[in-house]
């Protein structure tokens, strides 16, 4: 059950199981399908209104106490609940997996919330993470393929300049931002290897706001009902 390799391994319980017992529960059993004695990182899916989320919290740190897992975090959850989820746990909340890139928006957007001092401040679900030392992961970061087609002129300019792929381009706009960094999926080996092309360098800040620029958000979460 231990682990020979220097892999980061992350898993998710859903909202289905947001009870203490089953969270706890769940993340037993994905210990024992992946043959491992703990997670690195461990998240609620998205938020539940069926848990209360100071339940949901609770069990995340007692696998955290017991060291079944080394990290805790959420996905798809709106800044307030994270706010509130922050405050709950004893453990930091380490991340926030949500959709995002240059066409999906939503994480950019502000709304009012209340700061632990009483006061209200406005903000993006982006801004409070890299306030609160909370990474943002950023999933589906070319969009199915979508931001490949098309490419504007700024973006082949960009490409010329990086000597990167568009599909480079916008995974490390992303990481380009602090706080940020994204999930590329793939089962294709050249995509793999493109996606490698994506780090370990980054576009300037003034590209970065060009890029924001040049793609006003258009698409809206599918997971629009646990963020709302």
């Amino acid at each position: 059950m231990g682990r020979d390799t220097p892999l980061f391994i992350t898993s998710k319980v859903s909202k289905e199981n947001h009870t203490c017992d089953g969270i706890l529960e769940s993340c037993k059993k994905s210990l024992k399908r992946l043959g491992t004695d703990y997670l690195d990182l461990y998240l609620l899916h998205e938020f539940s209104k069926k848990c209360p989320l100071e339940e949901a919290v609770e069990a995340l740190d007692t696998l955290a106490e017991k060291g079944l897992v080394k990290h805790i975090g959420v996905s798809n959850f709106t800044k307030e609940h994270l706010a509130d989820a922050k405050k709950l746990a004893k453990h930091a909340i380490v991340c926030n997996q949500v959709y995002y890139n240059l066409v999906a928006r939503e994480s950019e957007q502000c709304s009012q919330s209340e700061t632990r001092t009483g006061k209200t401040e406005t903000s993006s679900l982006l801004e409070f993470c890299q306030k609160n030392d909370v990474m943002l992961v950023a999933y589906r970061p070319v969009e199915k393929g979508k931001l490949l087609e098309d490419v504007p002129t700024l973006m082949k300019e960009l490409c010329v300049k990086y000597q990167k792929t568009p599909a480079q381009i916008a995974i490390n706009w992303l990481t380009s931002q602090k706080n940020v960094v994204a999930i590329a999926k793939t089962s294709n080996v050249a995509h793999l290897k493109e996606n490698l092309g994506a780090v370990g360098w980054h576009l300037t800040q003034g590209d970065v706001e060009l890029l924001r620029r040049e793609y006003p958000g258009q698409v809206t979460s599918p997971e629009k009902h646990a963020l709302g």
